[in-house]
């Protein structure tokens, strides 16, 4: 999964050409713009690896806004073993 969070439908370069290298690869790659298409935590959950292209501050900040939150060990009360 790579997702990026501001283009506004443009893929950058920099998204582009791992998604390009990776299903050369053989790998079912899944690009996602989070300005046209919402992120649905099921869709991360059937990915092995989910990477982002954070190109400028405001994709940053979309992109932190955007992700799901799992509790921590340290937030749900429980020390780890």
């Amino acid at each position: 999964m790579l997702i990026n969070p501001y283009e506004l439908g443009r893929q950058p370069f920099a998204l582009a050409e791992p998604a390009a290298l990776l299903k050369r690869k053989g790998f079912a790659v899944t690009c996602l713009d989070l300005s046209l298409q919402k992120l649905d935590p099921e869709i991360l959950e059937d990915a092995d690896l989910a990477a982002l292209y954070v190109g400028m501050h405001t994709a940053t900040r979309i992109a932190v806004q955007a992700l799901p939150r799992r509790p921590t060990s340290a937030s749900s009360g429980s020390t780890p073993p």
